[in-house]
């Protein structure tokens, strides 16, 4: 294969590609491209949504005692508190 038709095909390829990933975007909001370059961001939603499903299915206490085991081992977590506006 010569160079040229080597270069044509990537570029087709890429643009394949750039184009799906646009499409993505649009139906998703998000790319695995924006992922990566906001993984801190990504990883503290995901330990906040977590952190609330736990709650949920250990109750508050069990809960607690779970996430002082997870802290005790040292693993990161950002917690978020929700306030909400009394009517």
């Amino acid at each position: 294969m010569r160079r040229k038709e080597y270069n044509k095909i990537l570029k087709e390829s890429f643009g394949l590609i750039s184009d799906y990933l646009r499409k993505l975007k649009k139906e998703r909001g998000y790319t695995i491209a924006d992922l990566n370059a906001n993984r801190d961001d990504v990883k503290s939603l995901i330990r906040n949504q977590y952190y609330e499903e736990v709650m949920k299915h250990y109750g508050k206490e069990k809960g607690m005692d779970y996430f002082h085991e997870m802290i005790s081992r040292g693993e990161k977590m950002l917690v978020t508190y929700k306030f909400e506006d009394e009517e």
